[in-house]
């Protein structure tokens, strides 16, 4: 369409399918119009509204603030800046209501530059769409929401919509509040959950929020979504700035849906600056059947001073739902008050989480939170790597993973865990790993490489209280681990199942290839605590390689403070369980360097058995091994623990024994011992003569330096091609067809051949002569002769153009002259018969010529006269079968007809010999016997003189009243009545 200016005074009328118009609206009157509204209400769809500097107020009129049709109102925007520029126009209320209301059919408008400044308790810009509608193709940017905070106005407002929404952007606005308190926000959109309303389906699908500031605000955007089996789909967040005082800027980004089998699809919240009271960002779902899926957090910097950021996903038991491919990476989370999380992401109620990442952020809690907290009941491939999580004080921990279902939920599996390569400095707990689903299942498990530095409770835990619960091809490996304070372990490993009843048969716990390998572990109270309660072994668990130093003094602490904890409980009900302890390094424990019981009744007999060979045990307070006896009742099985090629040195006592049987050992260096053995069950020894080799830690190539931590990358989040920006201009190509033509005949063009990496949208043509036209093909055709040049113009859905030009030479047409009818043209128009006949073919040798018989005019008669003027011939000589229009006269002389030479001799006498010489003798006018029905009539009915341009004579023509008219007039006859005679022979 062609853009033109219209200036009318109050209501500039459009029609239907006319061209986009501009409409100029000044509040000083020089303008079309001084009022906002009146132009919005009089344009036409597609009209750009321009909306001078000033202050615009009130209405005026019912429902001119409704925009139902697509719309560019634009004032002075600032594209290198967030907000309007200076000169930009503000729209005030409109008779107590929102400045615009948006409906479906205001799809494809553009607000930019605009200042919006409601001042009571209705928003800027209004979305109203009834059920099934759709608002798609809006715009929003350059422009700015004040005043927001009072009396709960909302900047957008999309409260309680039952249609969807398609592309609506909103880019580089600025939401200004003043710090009030109340329900405000700068965008609020949620969807109409009125159990009346029966809108199914509805969607928010491309929705972007762009380089916007909210400030004091409340909420900054918040969008709810409330009917069943829709959601949201392909939803970003990007570069915003959200801050403001205490109290005043409340929350961040909300995303809430709460209808059943609804989703979240493609959600990119990036590169962002959120400081606020509670959650800085918050996706949610609260009913059954929710799929999380495509979700991209990256790059922001989120603070909170309450409450934590939020992505959770909750299910019921009959559609649990699903959280698929979520990331969050290179994020700094922040909380400065005593929250529980400054980062939780849940998945309850058997919600089964897929490539779940959470990598490379920084969680720091200068409260009491907790930095990251975890929860799933179901999962595979979750990935928590690569984070630097802070919380110091005694009641914040590091990591908190935990796996935990219904009762109805059983059998559940969490494979392809990693949690690697995090740095967790915390007062209380480190890295803990917590699952208790009934016969649940942790399968291919790492945790490794981590650094935890905590000051109160557990460095890394790996916990298990499920009846008939399994770890399988679980490694905790290569991490360093330093709890320097009393009542604290390094870490942790334990597994726990049930006893066998009166009614239900025991529930054991079971470990399968589960290995704690090449650990660096200062610790004060437990370096590594093993448990197994009603467990059992596939295969030995193997506790390998790992150095563990003892930092405390025994007059702070609350109980044994041992390098190693072994403690497994059972009956002879509980399968084999093996447990293999070698090559470990164990310095200065206070009480003991290794403690083991593997208990059972005095009567039963323990299918546990425990291999205790080639560590060093260094330094112990009390001993250096020590099986040990709960209580009375219950003690290890002496028979079932082998201690050999261990080196045991400088420990108050090397073997310390309250088993029963007798602990064999051989093998094991002991040097600087106080005492070989003691206690109350028998120690047998058979020392080696000097020390083992072993195969102890070493720093240069264990230890978390060597693991290199790589996240997977999992999504890309929202699918933003409805954002991109297409710079590539189509390629114009067309062919015409012909390159000649006439005038008045067609040239046709076809485009077809034309392409563009997205797709085209339009055709233009112009065909040099000032007429275009639009489409892929067009034919044309040219008034006059000359040369043109075609040009083709081809526009992408983008708007990018590109044009290509070739030429067209347009000739002059072959035309036809009609010759006026014969009675009435004079003999001057057209070549006289007489004038191009060699004398050969029409006349004979003068000797042969005599005068004409007494039935034809005398011949002074014909030698004196001309044909009469102004007469025509008898009827009788006109031949009618061929019409005049074929061929002029002028272009076919007699000379041509071979009937010529047929007149008798006697009328080629008659012709006038004395006028002419025998050089130039014609025929006469009784060459109308020729075929050539033009040219006896024509030559008969000259009036006018006639020059032979041979013989150079003029003969004169008489007037109607001379004495020799009439006598010419009957020769004439005479002389076509044989013409016609012999044209019949």
């Amino acid at each position: 369409m062609v853009a033109s200016t219209v200036v009318v005074g109050l209501a500039p009328a459009t029609t239907a399918g006319a061209a986009s118009s501009t409409i100029v609206v000044a509040a000083d009157g020089s303008g079309d119009y001084e009022n906002f509204w009146f132009a919005v209400d009089n344009a036409s769809a597609g009209d750009t509204v321009e909306v001078e500097s000033g202050t615009y107020d009130a209405g005026g009129g019912t429902d001119l603030n409704v925009l139902d049709k697509p719309l560019t109102i634009r004032g002075d925007p600032d594209p290198n800046a967030v907000g309007a520029g200076a000169n930009a126009p503000v729209i005030g209320d409109y008779d107590y209501g929102p400045a615009l209301v948006l409906t479906a059919n205001a799809s494809g408008t553009t607000i930019e530059g605009v200042v919006f400044e409601p001042r009571f308790a209705y928003g800027g810009v209004e979305l109203s769409l009834a059920a099934d509608e759709t608002l798609s193709g809006v715009t929003i940017r350059d422009s700015e929401f004040r005043g927001i905070d009072r009396n709960s106005v909302v900047g957008i407002d999309g409260t309680e919509i039952d249609g969807n929404l398609d592309s609506f952007v909103v880019e580089r606005v600025r939401f200004v509040g003043s710090g009030a308190d109340g329900d405000r926000a700068g965008v609020h959109v949620v969807d109409d959950d009125d159990d009346s309303s029966t809108a199914t389906g509805t969607t928010y699908a491309n929705v972007a929020f762009l380089d916007n500031e909210f400030e004091d605000v409340g909420t900054a955007v918040e969008i709810q979504h409330g009917t069943d089996e829709g959601g949201m789909a392909d939803v970003v967040f990007r570069g915003n700035v959200v801050a403001g005082e205490p109290d005043s800027m409340d929350y961040g980004f909300v995303l809430d849906t709460y209808a059943r089998n609804a989703s979240i699809s493609g959600l990119t919240v990036a590169d962002n600056d959120v400081n606020v009271s509670y959650n800085p960002f918050d996706v949610s779902t609260r009913d059954e059947g929710h799929d999380v899926t495509d979700v991209l957090v990256t790059g922001n910097d989120f603070e909170t001073r309450n409450e934590q950021a939020i992505l959770s996903v909750a299910g019921e038991p009959a559609t649990p739902g699903t959280m698929a491919r979520v990331a969050v990476e290179n994020n700094t989370f922040t909380s400065s008050g005593d929250v529980r999380n400054v980062l939780l992401v849940t998945a309850n109620d058997g919600v089964a989480v897929s490539d779940l990442v959470i990598c490379d952020n920084t969680i720091n809690s200068t409260g009491q939170a907790d930095a990251l907290s975890v929860a799933f009941s179901e999962a595979s491939g979750v990935d928590i790597s690569g984070n630097d999580m802070n919380g110091p004080d005694s009641g914040s921990s590091g990591l908190a993973v935990f796996v935990d279902a219904p009762d109805q939920y059983t059998g559940l599996v969490v494979e392809d865990v990693s949690i690697d390569g995090n740095d967790v400095e915390t007062g209380g707990e480190g890295i803990t790993f917590h699952t208790q689903t009934e016969a649940g299942v942790l399968r291919n498990a790492s945790i490794s490489g981590n650094v935890v530095t905590g000051y109160n409770q557990v460095g890394i835990s790996l916990d298990g209280p499920m009846a008939n619960g399994t770890f399988q091809d679980v490694a905790i490996d290569r991490n360093r681990v330093t709890v320097p304070t009393s009542n604290s372990a390094g870490l942790r490993l334990s597994g726990s199942g049930e006893a066998e009843t009166r009614y239900f048969p025991a529930k054991p716990f079971t470990f399968a290839n589960v290995s704690v390998t090449r650990n660096d572990v200062q610790a004060a109270e437990q370096a590594f605590s093993f448990t197994g309660r009603m467990a059992r072994s596939t295969d030995a668990v193997r506790v390998d390689g790992n150095r563990f130093a003892m930092t405390a003094t025994g007059t702070d602490l609350a109980g044994d403070a041992n390098g190693m904890t072994v403690e497994l409980f059972g009956t002879d009900a509980v399968d084999d369980f093996d447990l293999n302890v070698t090559n470990n390094t164990v310095t200065g424990a206070p009480t003991y360097g290794a403690s083991v019981a593997a208990t059972v009744g005095q009567t039963t007999r323990s299918s546990a058995t425990v291999r205790f060979v080639g560590n060093h045990l260094n330094d112990s307070g009390v001993a250096a091994l020590y099986l040990a006896r709960p209580d009375s009742q219950y003690r290890t099985q002496a028979g079932n623990v082998t201690v050999t090629g261990n080196n045991v040195t400088n420990n108050a006592v090397a073997f310390y024994s309250d088993a029963w049987g007798t602990l064999a050992t051989s093998g094991n260096y002991l040097a600087g011992n106080v005492v070989t053995a003691d206690g109350q069950g028998a120690v047998g020894t058979d020392p080696a003569s000097g020390s083992n080799a072993l195969d102890v830690y070493d720093p240069a190539t264990d230890g978390p330096d060597g693991v290199e931590v790589s996240c997977p990358t999992v999504t890309s989040g929202a699918d933003e091609s409805f954002l991109e920006t297409d710079d590539t201009p189509p390629v114009a190509v067309f062919d015409r067809s012909p390159a000649t033509v006439a005038v008045g005949e067609d040239v046709s063009v076809n485009a077809s051949a034309s392409t563009d990496d997205v797709g085209i949208a339009g055709y233009v043509w112009t065909f040099g002569d000032g007429t275009t036209t639009s489409g892929e093909n067009a034919t044309h055709q040219y008034a006059a002769a000359g040369d043109y040049t075609i040009t083709l113009s081809v526009t992408d859905e983008a708007g990018n153009v590109n044009s290509t030009t070739r030429s067209v030479t347009v000739e002059a047409a072959t035309t036809t002259t009609t010759p006026p009818p014969t009675t009435t043209t004079p003999p001057t128009t057209t070549t006289p018969p007489t004038t191009t006949t060699p004398p050969t073919t029409t006349s004979p040798p003068p000797t042969t010529t005599s005068p004409p018989p007494t039935t034809t005019s005398p011949p002074t008669t014909t030698t004196t006269s001309s044909p009469p003027p102004k007469t025509s011939p008898p009827p009788t000589e006109q031949p009618t079968e061929r019409p005049t229009t074929e061929r002029p006269t002028t272009e076919r002389p007699t000379t041509t007809e071979p009937t010529t030479t047929a007149a008798p001799p006697t009328a080629t006498a008659t012709a006038a010999p004395t006028t002419t010489d025998a050089a130039t003798t014609t025929a006469p006018p009784t060459a109308t016997g020729t075929d050539d029905a033009t040219s006896a009539p024509t030559t008969a009915a000259s009036a006018a003189p006639t020059t032979n341009a041979s013989a150079g004579t003029t003969t004169e023509t008489p007037d109607e009243g001379s004495p020799g008219f009439g006598v010419a007039v009957a020769v004439l006859a005479v002389l076509a009545t044989l013409a016609v005679g012999v044209r019949r022979r």
